[in-house]
């Protein structure tokens, strides 16, 4: 019987193709742009720094550089796997020495002085991982970003009208809320045209006081609006090209809780967008020595966390590195993990069936007749 080459052809092929992932198609974008944020009243100039952003799904990945060089960091990353809140900090060595220099950091006797030692100590970047699917607040636009570009997948997943306080300033007290309001695009769901979130009528002090607010704000006003000025489409998604954040106080002699003085004004620009590619991770990369604080480890209070180095990744908590790091047992890696016996046997298969397909054609049929 003869054999058919394109038997062992298609086999060979259907084999090796079973074995690779297959990528996924992913509803979301990545675009890149430039912040600036303008201080109405106060003698400051604007503050500007340029960002770049991926939307995959619920799964999401920013990164900010701030333009000042006199910023503690080159650049904050932050992102969301569905797993855990990703934060990556890269930090400004010469600015941090002079910062340190000019204004050293308090000491006790157990603690000693800490200057260039202490800077030399946060040149590596630091990474930190916390539960949740909400960004903790940073003072550097990620949580400004994240509400008007990523945060579509937490805002439908509510069944309130309140938000975490974290969305847009310090979470105090623990757990607290703020009313909001969003409209969504019929178009595309995931997409927030406008927001506000009200202060209820409370005045907050940074040690986690309230009071009641004077009227006539003792009902609430609208203390943050975000609003999309402009905006683009990527097949079925929208994303914002032009957009704004603006934080609204108490005016004197107010008539009206509408009457309102804003304090700052936060303005995005995208400068450019695309698809996402498939299987893009929105994990912050590691490309250098990493200290990394891992607070998601179970049994841990808030203020305990587990602590790593790595250069490659973040681990993940069912890895046995990270378990390892838990019990303190020594973590022995097996001799082949299952990735490296998939790797030999592709090679092994790449290696055997051109041999095949070349011996099939090759063999001649025999000419001799039966007797």
């Amino acid at each position: 019987m003869r054999i058919s080459t394109h038997f062992f052809g298609g086999a060979c092929l259907a084999v090796v193709v079973s074995l690779v992932p297959r990528a996924s198609s992913a509803r979301g974008f990545e675009a890149a742009g430039e912040l600036r944020l303008a201080y109405i009243h106060a003698h400051r100039p604007d503050a500007t720094a340029k960002f770049t952003i991926r939307v995959q799904d619920c799964q999401w990945l920013i990164q900010i550089t701030d333009d000042s060089n006199a910023s503690w960091f080159d650049y904050r990353s932050v992102g969301y796997d569905g797993t855990g809140i990703y934060e990556l900090d890269a930090y400004n060595s010469a600015a941090t020495e002079q910062q340190l220099q000019e204004h050293p950091l308090p000491s006790t006797p157990a603690t000693p002085p800490r200057g260039a030692d202490f800077a030399a100590g946060i040149h590596h970047p630091t990474g930190y991982i916390h539960s949740g699917d909400v960004p903790g607040y940073y003072p550097f636009y990620a949580n400004q970003l994240w509400f008007g570009l990523a945060s579509g997948c937490y805002l439908k997943a509510l069944s309130t009208d309140r938000v975490d306080c974290v969305v847009l300033r310090p979470q105090f007290p623990p757990g607290c809320t703020v009313k909001a309001g969003w409209d969504e695009d019929p178009q595309d769901p995931y997409f927030i045209r406008r927001a506000v979130l009200y202060n209820e009528g409370t005045i907050e002090f940074l040690d986690g006081r309230t009071m009641a607010a004077p009227p006539p704000y003792d009902h609430g006003y609208s203390n943050y609006v975000y609003t999309v000025l402009e905006d683009a489409h990527i097949g079925g998604t929208k994303l914002p090209i032009r957009f704004q954040m603006e934080d609204f106080a108490p005016a004197p002699h107010a008539q009206s809780a509408s009457d309102r003085t804003p304090l700052w004004r936060l303005t995005g620009t995208i400068t450019s967008y695309g698809p996402v590619a498939s299987g893009q991770s929105c994990l912050p990369p590691i490309t250098q020595r990493t200290r990394i604080q891992d607070f998601r480890s179970p049994g841990l209070s808030n203020a305990e966390f587990v602590s790593y180095q790595s250069r490659t990744g973040w681990l993940r908590l069912d890895s046995p590195e990270f378990k390892s790091l838990q019990t303190g047992i020594p973590y022995k890696p097996k001799e082949r993990s299952i990735k490296t016996v998939v790797r030999i046997l592709l090679v092994a298969l790449l290696i055997i069936c051109p041999i095949i397909v070349w011996k099939a054609k090759t063999k001649q049929p025999s000419t001799k007749g039966r007797i």
